[in-house]
This record gives structure tokens, C-alpha cells and sequence, in this order.
């Protein structure tokens, strides 16, 4: 599962719209579609609808909901600040829902209000808007992330929207790993496009390694195995002053299962290696050429290398 912060998912969308030929309204037609897939088929839905993209989801789900013949009520905010896109989305809906001021009561409430962009802090009147919708008995989804979260550092305004689940799109944000927010977030669920993977490449999303990731890069040894087949280390680690830090490296390099475990360090580093670990091979570093480093499948280096 790949993760991102705030700022490399708005790089993600801008390469997808200047280098991939995607449009923004084409992007945010794929949000709805991935976000229908997971609302509840019931009768009526209040959708809060912000002046940025996040918004322009919620307008753009506003249209496949009243398609789907539901009952759709929209309270905007901060509209005098709507981007083209929002206004876009906005004139295909506004003769087909109805608006309101105050909160409506429905069996779910949508949050689009601010997204992954969100950066300053929530005014008064929208944290006591919030409060009262956190306080309904419905249930509540949120649009790519809840409103008042941050989608780096996951910090929390006085208040947030609260949800049940949060639909987020292409991959998680940093912000949802961390396992004190878990509540403000619900159940979390990503949806592709299945159109980002390379862009999430060339930006450089990370990857979370989990137990699963780790296991598949992990040989199941056969009892008559060759340790020439099961994989070859070089440590390149240790110093005259920092001799333990090499020997305990290598042990955990046997202990893990690599085949062929070797330390290229100092005569010092060496002496100590040899006495501790029976199985590594070594090499003194100042005798080190390049065809010493063939055929060896991975090397860890530490400092204070001769």
C-alpha cells in the first residue's frame, strides 16, 4: 500500500492533468464514480460542498445520486471562493438538488467541505457547524480526508468531522497511519483510478512495508539447501573504535537466512567478527577490488568503514 503526504498528492494531480492529458473535471468524475461504489444505497443525503476540488467531488456525487433517483440536499460554503471547477460541476446540479442553509435531516451526511489542502485553521462558524453534524445520529463519510484533519501531519483543529468511513482516492495519506486519529478517520478505504500508478512512481510515493511485504521477500529454505542459493550479503561495517556493531550485523545476517554472509572491514573489525560469528567469511577492506563485489545479491553499509 503506497502513502503520500498533501504535497505529493497535488503533484500527482498536477502530472496527471500537464503530462498524462487528464482533465481536472476528468479527474473529479473519477472521484464520484470510486466514492458511489461505496455509499449506501438510502433515501436522502446532505452533501457539505467547499469552494476547492474536494467540493467539486461532492457536486459531481451530487449528480450520480440524483441519477440514482436519491433524495440530495447540498449545503455550500464559502461559494463566493469557488474554483472554475466547482462552478462547473455546480451548473450541472443546481436545477436538480436543493439547497439549504441549516443542517437537513438525512440518513447520511457527506463531507467535501476541505480536502487534502487544507492548511490554516478552521473559523468558528464552520468547528460549531461540525459539532453539530458530529452530534446527529447518522452516518457520516468523508471525502478523501475528514475536514479539520491534516493529511501530513494529522493534526487535529478544536474540531474535525468525525467519520464512519473515509473514502480516499489513489492511496493513503500519512496522516491515516497514525493510530490516534483512527476514530476521526472511521474505516478507511482507497480506490484507484487505475490510472496512477506510474505517476505514483515518478513522484515517489513510498510504499508501507507491513508483515506481508517483508515475508514475500523471504526464501523458504529446503532442508538440503546450498547456501550458495540462498542469497549472498557483503557488510561493509564496523571500525577500530566500533567493532560490535559489525559482529552483531553479521549474526543477524545468518540468523535471518542469507546464504553467504561476508564483512569487509579493518584487520581490528575482522579479528572480532571471526571470534563471534563461525559462519561469516571476511575480507580486509584495503585488500578490496572491484570483482569482490560479484555475484552477491546485497550489501549493508554502516560508517566508520576503513
Amino acid at each position: 500500500m503506497k502513502v503520500a503526504s498533501a504535497i505529493q498528492m497535488s503533484r500527482v494531480d498536477e502530472k496527471l492533468i500537464n503530462e498524462h492529458n487528464y482533465s481536472i473535471t476528468s479527474l473529479v468524475e473519477m472521484a464520484s464514480c470510486a466514492l458511489l461504489e461505496e455509499i449506501p444505497n438510502v433515501q436522502s443525503y446532505l452533501l457539505l460542498v467547499g469552494p476547492g476540488n474536494n467540493g467539486a467531488d461532492a457536486l459531481s456525487l451530487a449528480k450520480r445520486l440524483v441519477d440514482r433517483h436519491n433524495k440530495v440536499y447540498i449545503k455550500l460554503f464559502y461559494f463566493d471562493k469557488a474554483n472554475d471547477t466547482v462552478m462547473h460541476f455546480y451548473e450541472q446540479i443546481k436545477d436538480e438538488v436543493e439547497f439549504v442553509d441549516e443542517i437537513a435531516k438525512t440518513d447520511i451526511v457527506i463531507d467535501g467541505i476541505f480536502g487534502n489542502g487544507l492548511m490554516r485553521s478552521l473559523d468558528d462558524k464552520l468547528q460549531d457547524f461540525l459539532t453539530k453534524i458530529n452530534q446527529m445520529r447518522t452516518i457520516r463519510i468523508a471525502i478523501d480526508i475528514p475536514t479539520g484533519i491534516n493529511a501530513t501531519s494529522g493534526l487535529l483543529q478544536p474540531t474535525c468531522f468525525k467519520a464512519h468511513k473515509t473514502v480516499t482516492f489513489m492511496c493513503q495519506k500519512i496522516a491515516m497511519l497514525n493510530s490516534e486519529f483512527q476514530e476521526d478517520f472511521g474505516k478507511i478505504v482507497v480506490k484507484p483510478f487505475g490510472i496512477e500508478k506510474e505517476v505514483l512512481e515518478e513522484v515517489g510515493i513510498s510504499e508501507i512495508i507491513d508483515q506481508d511485504t517483508i515475508l514475500s521477500f523471504l526464501k523458504v529454505r529446503t532442508y538440503h539447501a546450498h547456501k550458495g542459493v540462498m542469497g549472498k550479503i557483503t557488510h561493509f561495517t564496523g571500525s577500530k573504535s566500533y567493532t560490535g556493531a559489525a559482529c552483531l550485523a553479521s549474526l543477524a545476517s545468518v540468523h535471518t537466512g542469507s546464504g553467504i554472509v561476508r564483512v569487509c572491514s579493518e584487520k581490528e573489525v575482522l579479528k572480532q567478527v571471526n571470534f563471534h560469528n563461525l559462519e561469516a567469511i571476511t575480507l580486509n577492506s584495503k585488500e578490496l577490488n572491484g570483482k569482490d563485489l560479484n555475484g552477491y545479491n546485497a550489501f549493508l553499509c554502516g560508517c566508520g568503514c576503513g
